[in-house]
């Protein structure tokens, strides 16, 4: 296409020549000749041409199609073109014609860089709306004045699982819970009356599979340039989860509320300083029947002013502890509403609450364990002076007894001497054979028989005050807690005793025994009376053999001496270490107070002793003993 030359040159436009075009026209007209040469510009073009820059020439006015232009112009064809052009920044619209009678070609050019560039920046802004309303995480959607929704996005009908096909096609009541239909009905009247701008509220959607979806709706209604409603823009959020964890809570803190309040225990919570318990931040039903105030009462009032006058200068000590420790059991006695004081365990514990450091504690009442304590160690000191007194008599009478026991067995013995003289003399010569025969029977028959029996009586007399003055003698003597060598201690015994268990054709076995500790002299003296049960209620059908192991059971020496004896019939058991019973009364020997003494040392010594045992096949009897 032809070029014009510079301004300057020969062949400059003539600004003059175009008497036919407005040279006062604002926008930008140019004239071209049948060359394509530039040949005018009004005042318009020129201004436009001096913002491109001084190098800028006249022709990048012409479009690129100039010389289609120019060869309708020869053709002399009148024609009009329309044409967009950009030169520089600027774009214009320009209107060409093509005029055969004057031989030239008319452009006539409207800037319109800055529409150009607000439609730009307007496609660009639906662009950002678009991608913000189709890729955001929440739910969103345009919604008519009829509820028909106009356009939702991704995120609202993954939501509800529908396509986004099958939701524009719907209403949004058809999606509302039921129950929410008439709240979600008054929220719209009230943004088309024009009372609010906006509204929020929470509610529930149907899910496609029918379960309910929790939502939080923020909406706007947007209205036309006459002020009229036009449609709602809704912001929905998934709030599904929150309400589940909010019932749960809600629910737990009924559980909760209902344990506290319906708990025997007393409970309450309340503020921490640096030297008191402060008020009450809280108070179960059982707490304010225990002090006799009301909750309301209580909420207004200090733990100080609960507390009894003698149990006020604790307080600071117990907080030190409490603070120490972070938990604490103590005891304190409290004041009630009608002025009586009564004693509370409590168990509190510290714990943070929203920032600051308060105690929860949970109080027992212990009146009635208390009476009970006093009234048990009331009784326990009963028992032990009875008790002394009791060993007391017994010594007293056993001693007492004594003494006329062993001269009725003196006199036995004269008796027995005498008959002997008795008798000696009936074989003199002078006796009548009529009295001696009478004599005879009585002192040969009848009289050491008698004498027999108050033998027999009273040795047996004289072996129950001997096990009454050693069971006495129990509870007077001082015993020396020692570790002991226990395979010493009950080798010495199986030795001491080894005459008697070979007469009686028997067996002791004696294992490797833990240590223990223990008096020696005592302990021995419940492994030999233990041993002489065994030898005293063997089986006539089989060897006795007595077996004797131990084991450590954590604190305590458990010992085992088992027998297979004639055994003990189960309502036997309960009784076997009671004094004076008897597991078989034809079995003279014994005064039936071995096994009350063993008893007796093993609770003195902190241990104690228990059986099992099977009638017919024998006993284990067991002896726990400190552990040395």
């Amino acid at each position: 296409m032809p070029m014009s030359s510079r301004p300057g040159n020969q062949d400059q436009p003539d600004r003059r020549a175009g008497a036919s075009f407005p040279q006062l026209n604002p926008n930008p007209i140019i004239g071209v000749d049948s060359s394509g040469h530039v040949t005018f510009l009004n005042d318009g073009a020129t201004r436009a041409l001096e913002s491109l820059g001084k190098d800028a020439a006249p022709d990048v006015f012409l479009p690129k199609d100039m010389n289609e232009i120019l060869a309708a112009l020869k053709r002399r064809e009148r024609a009009t073109f329309r044409r967009e052009l950009t030169v520089g920044d600027l774009v214009f619209d320009e209107s060409i014609y093509v005029a055969p009678e004057d031989n030239a070609v008319g452009i006539y050019a409207t800037d319109i860089t800055e529409r150009k560039q607000g439609e730009q920046a307007l496609r660009e802004s639906e662009e950002r709306f678009r991608q913000a309303f189709e890729d955001s995480a929440i739910g969103k959607l345009f919604t008519g004045l009829d509820g028909r929704l106009l356009r939702v996005n991704r995120a609202f009908a993954a939501m509800l699982g529908y396509s986004i096909e099958e939701l524009q096609s719907m209403d949004f009541l058809a999606l509302t819970h039921p129950d929410d239909v008439a709240a979600s009905r008054e929220t719209m009247v009230r943004l088309q009356s024009g009372t609010e701008g906006s509204a929020r509220i929470e509610m529930r959607y149907l899910h496609k599979n029918g379960s309910e979806v929790w939502v939080d709706l923020n909406t706007v209604l947007l209205r036309d340039a006459a002020g009229q409603p036009h449609h709602f823009v809704t912001d929905v959020q998934d709030i599904t989860d929150r309400k589940r964890a909010e019932q749960e809570l809600c629910e737990n803190e009924e559980r909760f509320r209902l344990l506290v309040h319906q708990a025997s225990d007393g409970i309450y919570v309340h503020e921490l300083t640096e030297d008191r318990a402060g008020r009450f931040l809280e108070v179960n039903d059982s707490i304010c029947r225990m002090l006799g105030y009301s909750r309301e009462e209580m909420l207004a009032m200090d733990v100080s002013d609960v507390r009894a006058p003698g149990s006020l200068a604790r307080i600071p000590e117990v907080i030190s502890e409490l603070r120490a420790q972070g938990s604490l059991v103590f005891v304190t006695e409290n004041r009630t509403k009608d002025g009586r004081t009564i004693p509370l365990e409590v168990n509190a514990r510290l714990f943070d609450l929203q920032g600051r450091t308060v105690v929860l504690a949970i109080a027992r009442d212990i009146t009635e364990r208390k009476r009970a304590e006093a009234e048990k160690e009331r009784m326990v000191h009963e028992a032990e002076r009875r008790k002394a007194e009791l060993e007391q008599l017994i010594y007293a009478a056993s001693h007492d007894l004594r003494t006329p026991l062993v001269s009725l067995q003196g006199f036995v013995g004269e008796l027995k001497l005498s008959l002997k003289d008795l008798l000696a003399e009936l074989d003199r010569s002078d006796v009548p054979p009529a009295f001696r025969e009478r004599v005879a029977a009585m002192a040969g028959t009848d009289i050491p028989e008698s004498l027999r029996f108050i033998d027999a009586g009273a040795s047996r007399m004289g072996a129950l005050v001997s096990g009454l003055l050693r069971l006495s003698r129990l509870g007077r003597a001082a015993f020396q807690a020692e570790p002991l060598d226990m395979n010493k201690v009950v080798g010495d015994v199986a030795r001491s005793m080894e005459f008697t268990t070979r007469k009686a054709d028997a067996r002791v076995e004696v294992a490797d025994l833990p240590g223990c500790l223990g008096d020696p002299t005592q302990v021995g003296q419940v492994f030999s009376n233990l041993v002489e049960n065994a030898l005293k209620y063997r089986s006539p059908d089989r060897n006795l053999v007595v077996s004797i192991a131990g084991r450590r059971e954590k604190d305590a020496a458990v010992y085992c001496v088992e027998d297979n004896g004639i055994g003990l019939a189960p309502d036997q058991q309960p009784h076997v270490f009671t004094p004076f019973f008897r597991v078989d009364a034809r079995i003279p020997s014994g005064e039936g107070l071995g096994l009350t003494i063993v008893t007796r040392i093993a609770e003195r010594l902190g241990g104690r002793v228990w059986v099992e045992s099977e009638l017919g096949k024998g006993s284990r009897f067991y002896v726990a003993l400190p552990a040395g």
